[in-house]
């Protein structure tokens, strides 16, 4: 990007534009005046001609809703998005004007302390913390989280007071509920993932980690891991792909954190951060002098294999006396017998003999010392990752997974298994509770891999506890929320009742039988008792209710008007009675509520309710007599 100071005061409609702020490929940034309001913005401004225009601006348009709806629940992380249109011949983007430096500059200037660094990286991680889990609606498609797909120092504003903006949703993309991975051609490659660069420009919120993992990279070295190729951009890209061996980090960088940086870009994409608040929570720990999970990791891994020798001699105790007579040989015929001693043994004169052992005592005692080295072996395992558990996050899984059956596997006795248990069964229901908790909020952000994620935690503890009913049932909980989002609805309320049944104090089975009630079947009564429910267990009913409630009259609405269609006379009547009851009821909750879609369902159900309206007789008057109510309106 280029900047520059020259004041250029031309008009394009109600914008006064003052100087370029910034150039790239989609297009421009000035700051520009408006008009009517008096107020300073940053005025992106892209082409409607040129190469690709058509799919820029499409771009453009998209990352600009994205920004503005995002800008609007997570205020203070990128700049807000005033209004977006076509001013030819231009597609214009009128933001908030933050005052920052680019983070490209604070690299420029040097190397900078892994405690700064990890600053400004925990920042980047809190906002794609959020931007992963920010769910939205465009255009009646529902999306599960956003990704940046784009980020680079240049697209990070440093502000004095050490908070951050993220710049350029320009191609930023929101992935659908039942969609893994989209597509963007537009990325920049010094900061693409290898699965980017292979899969022809997919993306999902892993490319977002991996340019995280390139940025505090260059913060620490200040320069990018594989700049001996950044000549040319074929080699570069080549390079990226294969994962060829990257420039070093220069010493003097802090374990913990070279430690997070390695497993950001760690060549296997299973041994990488699974998940934002992973990266965050590893930072946030860094900065506080705690253990990382990164760091443990890597400490587990420098650990030398033990190895149990061949053959090991069990130590006899002093006391130990035979229990029974040594076998006597008998002698070849027409030899002496040997004399034997008062004490039992042979007399010096006798012919001496050979000890012999039993071949079963034999394999019985090779069979106790292979057990026992095993028990040892495993007891020592045991404890190595006894003192990982606590700090397991859920990127971590597979290794735990495969330690726990490892040890298992190792244990005839089941000492060592024994040991780490029951701490490792709490640790997979901690990380499972951890995003059930989550959906439980006001503005909950868990999309379907969150869920995937917490059932497999579910898994393994089950796998470990059988008869866990906690973690049975919380494993039905979940694997209904999977079944809603797969549109197995029957198959979703049958295992939200059994959640129900397994853990009956947990406000959270009756939570997903509400939403499936709200938003699939649209019954009221089922609703309305399992927020009652919900309520019993110590959920607190806030604005989020308020916007089922919402949906759910603007459903029954819909369905009513639908129905009066249909129907002629007294009936429809009826029908559009109903359907302005609930459109009215819509209209309750959603006024002044300001969460989610509710402003645009406030005003679909203010005009449904108008329409319906017009098309009810007028309120009769009745005039008081013969017993008659006073006036009343029909």
């Amino acid at each position: 990007m280029t900047t520059g100071v020259e004041r250029l005061d031309w008009t394009l409609q109600q914008y006064t534009i003052g100087h370029l702020i910034a150039s790239g490929h989609f297009g421009v940034v000035y700051q520009a005046r408006h008009t009517p309001t008096g107020r300073d913005v940053a005025l992106k401004l892209i082409p409607l001609q040129g190469q690709d225009s058509e799919e820029k601006v499409a771009a453009e348009r998209h990352g600009a809703v994205l920004q503005q709806r995002f800008g609007e629940v997570h205020q203070g992380l990128v700049p807000g998005v005033f209004e977006h249109q076509t001013i030819v011949p231009f597609y214009a983007i009128a933001m908030e004007l933050v005052h920052g430096r680019q983070l490209t500059g604070l690299i420029a200037e040097g190397p900078m302390a892994s405690r700064r660094a990890a600053e400004i990286g925990l920042a980047i991680a809190t906002f794609l913390v959020h931007a992963h889990q920010f769910e939205t609606d465009i255009e009646q498609q529902h999306y599960a989280l956003i990704v940046h797909a784009d980020l680079k120092p240049d697209h990070i504003l440093l502000l004095e007071d050490g908070s951050i903006r993220v710049l350029d949703f320009g191609i930023a993309k929101a992935l659908a509920t039942r969609t893994l991975v989209t597509t963007n051609k537009w990325g920049s490659v010094q900061y693409a993932s290898p699965e980017r660069l292979q899969s022809d420009g997919q993306v999902n919120e892993h490319v977002d980690f991996w340019s995280l993992g390139v940025m505090l990279f260059e913060m620490v070295a200040g320069y990018r891991p594989y700049r001996s190729y950044e000549h040319n951009p074929s080699l570069l890209d080549n390079a990226i792909r294969k994962q060829e061996v990257r420039d070093p980090l220069p010493p003097g960088i802090e374990p913990a954190l070279a430690a997070i940086i390695g497993k950001l870009l760690a060549p296997q994409i299973e041994r990488r951060y699974a998940w934002a608040e992973a990266i965050a929570k590893d930072l946030t720990a860094f900065l506080d002098g705690l253990p990382t999970a990164a760091g443990l990791e890597h400490a587990q891994a420098s650990v030398e294999t033990l190895r149990i020798a061949a053959t090991a001699a069990v130590p006899r105790r002093p006391e130990t006396v035979p229990t029974e007579p040594l076998p006597v040989r008998r002698p070849a015929d027409g030899a002496a017998a040997p004399t034997v001693t008062a004490g039992g043994q042979p007399s010096p004169a006798g012919v001496s003999r050979k000890r012999t052992m039993r071949p079963t005592r034999v394999v019985a005692l090779l069979i106790f010392i292979i057990v026992l080295a095993l028990e040892g072996l495993a007891l020592i395992r045991a404890e190595q990752f006894r003192a990982q558990i606590p700090a397991l996050e859920i990127s971590d899984l597979e290794h735990a997974r495969t330690e726990y059956r490892r040890i298992d596997s190792w244990t005839p006795l089941g000492l060592g298994s024994g040991r780490i248990d029951r701490l490792l069964t709490s640790r997979m229901l901690n990380l499972a509770d951890r995003i059930i908790f989550e959906y439980r909020a006001e503005t909950p952000a868990v999309a379907k891999a969150q869920w995937e994620q917490a059932s497999q935690c579910l898994d393994l503890a089950i796998e470990i506890s059988p008869s866990s009913a906690e973690a049975a049932g919380k494993r039905a909980y979940v694997r209904g929320q999977l079944a809603r989002i797969a549109d197995r609805n029957d198959e979703a309320i049958r295992l939200f009742r059994d959640a129900s049944r397994l853990i009956p104090t947990q406000p959270d089975p009756y939570l997903g039988l509400a939403t499936v009630f709200a938003y699939v079947t649209h019954d009221l009564d089922g609703f309305t008792q399992a927020i009652r429910d919900a309520e019993q267990r110590g959920y607190v009913a806030g604005r989020r209710v308020r916007v089922w409630s919402g949906d759910l009259h603007l459903k029954l609405g819909e369905r009513a008007e639908a129905e009066a269609k249909k129907l002629s006379g007294a009936e429809r009547i009826e029908q559009l009675e109903r359907a302005a009851a609930d459109y009215g009821k819509c209209i309750e909750y959603f006024d002044g509520l300001r969460l989610f879609n509710s402003d645009r369902n406030l005003r679909t159900c203010r005009r449904r309710l108008a329409d319906i309206s017009k098309q009810l007789p007028p309120p009769q008057v009745i005039t008081p007599g013969n017993g008659d109510d006073p006036l009343r309106r029909l």
